[in-house]
This record gives C-alpha cells, structure tokens and sequence, in this order.
C-alpha cells in the first residue's frame, strides 16, 4: 500500500499507520507543486526516517521536462539516488534511458500520467526499463485483469482519493486556459468550475448540477480482493495535497482492507471508522470505473470541493441559536454535533460562500418536559459567536460537519507516539557448545544477515539450561525497533535441541540482541546504496538523438501543410482548395472521423483526389479495443497517426511497412522522448502541446527538425475523459451498454462562466473531448520554426465548414509560403477569434 506525503507531519503519519510505501515530491518536478513539498537536501533524512520503519520512499519526478531542464534533472536524479530512494515515478518516457543509464538499479515506476492504459504499451515501457506501471482510474477491474495477463510488468492503482475527469497526462485546460499546465504540476482544477451543458445552442435545465465536470472520490476499499485476483501488487491513496490527518486515516482503514483481503476474509469495520474517513475527505464516495462506467454515479455534479458530513436540516432559526433536526452518518448511527465543531450550511444551492462557524454551545431540544422524552436524540439547539449572522441560515438547510478538533487530536496519536507499524520479521538461530562463545545469528526474509558471539566460552550449566523459550524471551525484547522475532532455532553439539545444558546469563543474551540488531540496521542502511555514474549520460542520450535522421521522404524541400479533418465536409474543402488555382503541393490529409463516417470510403476519395491519406486512432486504446484498430487498417491507409504506445505495437505487428507518426498526446517535449519514439519506428512526432516556442526552439536544436510534425492552429482538446456528459445528464443516457446514444442525434457544448462554449465531440470508443472554444494559433511565429527547420506543419480543424476551412488553408499556405502574417480572414472570426485579434503563440 502506497500513501501520499505532502509534508512531514504527513509521512510521519503514513508511516505510523501501516504505509508499505510513502511517495513524495522535491521542490521541482512534480506533479503536485502547490503541495509542501520536501527539499532535495532533505530527502535522505526522510529515506532514513522512512526505512527506519520498514517503510520504502519513492520520489515523483512526474512531470514533462523541457530540453533546457535535463542537466539539472541529470544532477537531481543522482542526489535521489544518492539519498537512497527506492524508486522513482515518472511521467515523461525520455527520462527512463537517461535514470537507467545513472542508476542501472533503481527502479523506475511509470506515472498514471504516462497513460499506459494497454498491455502493449505497459511491456513496451517494461524494455524501455519501467519496473511497475500505475495504471489509469478509467480501467475496469475487467479491464485490469486482461493487462496483467499480457505483461509482466508490476502494476498498482489508485484505490482511493480525488479522480481527475480526464485521462492523467491527457488533461491540457489548465495550460489553455490558465496557464498552469497540469502535466508541469500546476493544476489549476478547471474541472471543478461550474460549466452549463448546452444542447443543439440551447443549455439544458440539469437542475443544481452544473459541475459537470467534477467527479466524487474513489474509495475502493471494497473492491481490493477482485484487484487482488486480476493482478495487481500495489494500492495507491491519493492525496500530496492533503493533510496529515486525512493520510492517518486513510492509510490505517486500507491497511486493513488490504491484510482482510490477502487473508481470504471479508472486511468489516465499525460505523464511525466510514465517518472518520468520510469526515478526513470527500466529496461522496463512489468505486469510479472499477465496475464499469456509471458516468451519472460518477459526477454527481451539485457541488466541486469537500463538504464534511452532512450532520442535519435546520428547522427553526432564532437571533441567537440554530435548531437541527440530526441525520445519520454514512455508517447509520447519528452524527453528534459538539461545542468547537466547525460547521457550514448550505441552502441547497451549493455556493461557495454559505455560512458557517463554530459552535459555541449545543443542547438537547426540546430543553425539558414530554416532548424531550418523545424526541430524544433527534434534534439539537446550536448556539455560535456573535459575529455569525445566523439571519443568512434558512430553515431546510443542510448542515455539514467540516471539522472536529477532538477527532483531529485523536489521530494525532497515531503518529505522535512514533511506534513504528511495520515490523521485520527475524529469525533467530543460536549455536551453543559448552567450552565455545555462544553464536547468534539473525536473519531477515531477504536474506541479510547479522551474526554476534559471546566474548566468553560457555560454561556447563549447574541449574538452569538454555532454552529455545529463554531465547525467544530475551531476543524478542525488541522494543520501539522495526523488527519482530518470526521464530528461534537452537543448535548443539547433537543438531536441533530445545533446551542444552549450558549456562548463558540473561545479560550476555541482551548485549548480543542489541549488538546484532544494531548490525542488522546498519546493513538496512547500507543495502539502499546503488551504484551511481558519474558520466555525462545527458550527452551521450543528447548525441544519439542528434544523429537520428528523418527519412528523405519528410525532407520537403518547401514547407509542407497538413491537414486533419473531422468529416466530409471537411474533406471535400480540402479537396476543392487543393485543386483551385496553382498549388506547389496538395496538403496530405489526417482523417480524424470520431463516430462519423466511413473510414474506407472517405480514404478512398481523399485518395482519388491525389492527396496522400492517414488515419488517426483513438486517443486511448484499452483491453477489448483492437477493432478500432483493425478497421484502420481495413481501411488502406497511407499512414497512422498513433496516440498512444500500445497502437506502435499494433501496427507494428500487423502492418510493419506502414508508416507511423505519434501525436501531440505521447507528450514529447524533449529530445529523449523525442528520440525514444523515433527509435521504435515512428517517421515523425508532434511535439506535446505544453512546448511553446521557446521549448519548440530547443528541441529543434537537440533533433533533426525534419522528425517533428509541429501543429500550428488547432482548438485545443481541454478534456479528454471516460465520462460520457451526454450519458450522464440527457435522457436516455447511462452506461454505453445500455445508452440510447442521445449524443448522436444533438450538437454538444460545455458554456463556462464568460459565457464561452466549448464544444464536445465523441470518439469511436465513446470517450468525450471538450476543445477550447476559441482556436491556438503559432501563425505569427511559422517563420521562426521554419528557421529552426521544421518542415511539416499540421492545421487541425473541429466544427468548421466548407468556406471556412478553405480560408484556413489560404490563410495557412501563406504563411509557409513566406507571406507576411495578415490578419486572420474573416471567414476565421466565426470560429473564435475577434477583429482586434491576431494569431498568437500562448505565453507570446
């Protein structure tokens, strides 16, 4: 089991309350950098203090790394190493060759982030080096099991904590809208804004629920046996971002889930253990996709943070004093309100500002007579400080407990004793020979041993032997050390015996015991030193990606436009422009068809018009989804796009000549990524989408431009999730088993408070993509990447039709053909951009 650690008072209390695993961050490079974080300086007094208690530290290096950031990455990584981490998580698959060749044996475990939601893609990353791969929340149990029986590679889920509406690694609406991208660690949570789905122009009336976008919390503390059987080897809780208190809790209740289930036995627990852990966290508790997809249990949609437990209705409201009729906890039994209680009611309206305060006084009400006796228990009188105005409570209210200062100081024990949850288990054998010193080794699981004897020869014994119980008295004395005595062998002249006639005084047994368990975690200390390269591994990764050539074929002597099309419509434009007046080229062709249309036939018309024709896969590929694949190749493509690893061993395997090129979300943002695709065959890469133009100019120094695709005007795909929107608020919707599929008959959207509508648009899988309303473009900045050597500049359309894409590709060829930028055409303002607008680079 894995627990997070945001902080030190967090680690401390993972490890007391039975974490296997701590993972934690460094100032940089994180993926949860509004966390506290560890310094980098500090990180061998958090290993030591971890393995002290038998608990590992892995370190999150989970975030895309820019060209510029390697030589620091290269010297971080060795300070990891150097303080004895365990392991390292990782998002960015560049870093995998440059962590091998440092450090050949520190085990590399593959970050959610990477999106790994395939067998092939998990076992191509197992011979890239990656030991364990965290896999995707969007995966069934179903589907978990079908992976662990194609790889062999270690895997681990997230069992509990916050679920993030898109694919980890795949989420760009922070970096679009905000400009703190979530693969760089600076979430934003644009998910849990209010957003109002809009339907064929029109917003839908779904009620209270307008956070659409905000899923409830895992808990799956039911469901670890099943995990167990398909497979898996590590529980994950989320949770850097949370406080001490919440790890407590949630670390001790999985501890348990987890050693019932390995047990073959049921997991029971008390009504107020689900309180505390509902109270530490959540904003309603659901199993996410471990079951299958349920999107309208997913997202609830009334409200986007933690509330508490929700502790009564108000029914009457004076000038000085609330009265609650009480409810019942997630466990059934009443939730009892108490003087210092934080509290906060909310109307139903779920706003962020509701009112709220302490309680300065609770008292059973009715206060005397029958009705007290009739009504006991069911309602209470709250009193709070003057300064509440109790005017802004409304009778019907809900009342939320958000925080009980006695329960905090109750799991604030747990760590506070620093007893260590996790214990080694030894074994203890002794050899006793009268005339000899007397020989005891201990001996861990692992192998590692230590061995003490006695300074004096053992003298027969006149009264009391040696027994196998005296030793196990005096060598189980273990006291707050992370060892446990697992079992006792006591050896004579004649082999095995329970008892020999020798004397051994309980003091000389003690100072062996301290002696060989003060050698034994020393040798603990010691067996997390790894070996270490001081050689420039950064360059010598820098210089084979510098010598891998593009072929000829992606060598245009021009600058060469690519197109990617949603539909026909789409497609005969591209067709009529490319034939109209004198074109140096047609542009090639990526059919990106979602639901629409049918591939073969729409390839076979780009192709009759002479347009050189590829194919886009889904942006995920899961267990069961070859279909989706093989129709692709059915369909006689000139080439694939691939956005996922697992889809290069597909093809590879089924149509090895067939040219490949990897998408913006393989998340390639430096030359070894870069470097490392190239390497398993793919003809080029769009660079990932959180690369500016800076990062652009980097890579192309560090590469062979020629190998980079770089997408110049698209609308950038914010989300892109498992949780179908159409399913989970129009009618007819629910899991896509049973869906009456009400999305292919409207036009969707997400408006969000400027009023701004961001449309939705469904994949062959059924998976939602919400784009940014308005269009990114790097027009202003071609002639810089043309400088660097880029050759191949792709346009993505969305929802535009005949005239304006034909005004995109105008606008576009003359860009490349060396035409100074112009405003964007008119045509073009109907797709986002104002008048006073001219195409821009994010962050430009």
């Amino acid at each position: 089991m894995l627990a997070p650690a945001g902080q030190w008072q967090a680690l401390r209390a993972a490890a007391a309350n039975g974490a296997d695993a701590v993972y934690l961050g460094l100032g940089e490079f994180n993926a949860r950098m509004r966390a506290e974080n560890f310094a980098a300086d500090d990180l061998g007094k958090a290993v030591e203090f971890l393995h002290a208690r038998n608990v590992r530290c892995y370190v999150t290096l989970n975030t895309l790394i820019f060209s510029r950031e390697l030589p620091r990455l290269q010297e971080l990584i060795r300070q990891i190493v150097r303080a004895g981490a365990d392991a390292v998580i990782v998002q960015d698959i560049g870093l995998v060759a440059l962590i091998r060749n440092i450090a050949p044996d520190l085990s590399i475990h593959a970050s959610t982030q990477m999106t790994l939601s395939d067998a092939r893609s998990i076992a191509q990353m197992g011979k890239a080096g990656v030991s364990r791969a965290i896999l995707p929340r969007e995966l069934s149990i179903e589907q978990i099991g079908k992976i662990a029986a194609g790889t062999d590679v270690e895997l681990e889920v997230f069992v509990h904590g916050a679920m993030c509406i898109s694919y980890s690694g795949q989420c760009l609406a922070s970096r679009s809208m905000f400009n703190r991208s979530g693969n760089r660690g600076q979430c934003a949570q644009v998910c849990r804004l209010p957003y109002t789905l809009v339907v064929d122009g029109e917003p839908a009336d779904l009620g209270n629920r307008k956070y659409l976008l905000s899923p409830c919390d895992l808990a799956g503390y039911d469901r670890i046996g099943p995990l167990m059987k398909a497979g898996v080897g590590g529980f994950k809780i989320e949770g850097r971002l949370k406080s001490e208190h919440y790890v407590a809790t949630a670390t001790a209740f999985y501890r348990r889930a987890i050693g019932a289930a390995w047990a073959g036995k049921e997991f029971k627990f008390a009504p107020d253990e689900l309180v505390r852990l509902t109270q530490s966290f959540s904003r309603g508790f659901t199993h996410g996709f471990l079951d299958g997809a349920n999107h309208r249990e997913l997202v609830g949609g009334l409200y986007p943070r933690r509330l508490g437990l929700p502790a009564g209705t108000v029914t009457a409201v004076s000038k000085k004093s609330v009265v609650v009729k009480l409810g019942k906890s997630p466990g059934e039994s009443p939730i009892a309100l108490k003087p210092g209680d934080g509290v906060v009611f909310d109307d139903g309206s779920m706003e962020q500002n509701q009112p709220g305060g302490r309680i300065y006084a609770a008292r059973p009400y009715p206060a005397a007579g029958a009705a007290r006796t009739k009504l006991a228990g069911q309602y209470i009188e709250l009193e709070f400080a003057r300064e509440m105005d109790l005017a802004a409570v409304a009778v019907g209210s809900t009342i939320w407990l958000t925080d009980d200062p006695a329960w905090r100081k109750e799991v604030e024990k747990s760590w506070s004793r620093d007893l260590p949850a996790r214990r080694q288990a030894l074994r203890l054998t002794v050899h006793a020979n009268a005339g000899q010193p007397l020989k005891a080794r201990l001996t861990d699981e692992s192998g590692r041993a230590a061995e003490v004897c006695s300074d004096q020869p053992l003298e027969q014994a006149r009264k009391h032997p040696l027994t196998v119980d005296i030793l196990r008295e005096q060598f189980g004395r273990l006291g707050d050390t992370p060892f446990e005595l697992a079992g006792v062998e006591l050896i004579g002249p004649a082999g095995k015996a329970e008892s020999l006639p020798v004397m051994a005084p309980v003091s000389v047994l003690n100072a062996l015991r301290r002696k060989a368990v003060e050698i034994f975690q020393g040798q603990t200390r010691e067996a997390v030193d790894r070996q270490v390269s001081e050689a420039d591994a950064l360059a010598e990764l820098r210089g084979r990606a510098a010598g891998r050539r593009a072929p000829e074929q992606d060598r245009p002597a021009t600058p060469s436009l690519i197109a990617l099309v949603r539909d026909a419509e789409q497609l005969s434009a591209v067709i009529d422009w490319a034939g109209a007046g004198e074109k140096s080229a047609p542009p090639a062709i990526w059919l990106d068809l979602g639901r629409g249309g049918d591939l073969a036939s729409v390839v076979s018309t780009a192709r009759t018009a002479g347009l050189f024709v590829g194919a886009a896969c889904p942006r995920i590929s899961k267990p069961g989804e070859d279909d989706l694949l093989e129709k692709i190749v059915e369909a006689g493509p000139d080439a694939v796009l691939v956005r996922g690893l697992g889809q290069i061993g597909f093809f590879r395997s089924t149509r090895p000549e067939l040219p490949l090129v990897g998408d913006f979300s393989l998340n390639a943002v430096n030359e070894l990524s870069v470097d490392y695709l190239a390497g398993l065959g793919l003809r080029r890469v769009a660079p990932g989408l959180d690369a500016d133009l800076p990062e652009l100019a980097d890579l192309c120094s560090q590469v062979d431009p020629a190998l980079l695709e770089a997408v110049i005007h698209l609308h950038v795909p914010l989300f892109h999730t498992g949780h179908c929107l159409a399913a989970a608020n129009l009618k007819g919707g629910t899991d896509c088993d049973r869906c009456n599929r009400p999305c292919r008959t409207t036009r969707l959207a997400l408006r969000d408070r400027l009023g701004e509508d961001h449309p939705i648009l469904i994949d062959v899988a059924g998976r939602n993509t919400v784009y940014r309303s308005k269009p990114q473009s790097a027009g202003r900045n071609i002639g810089e990447l043309i400088q660097a050597g880029v050759r191949n500049f792709r346009v993505e359309l969305l929802l535009e039709d005949k005239a304006q894409t034909a005004a995109l590709l105008d606008y576009y060829s003359g860009l490349l053909g060396g035409q100074k930028p112009p405003p964007p055409p008119k045509a073009l303002r109907l797709i986002g951009w104002k008048a006073s607008d001219e195409p821009n680079w994010p962050n430009q």
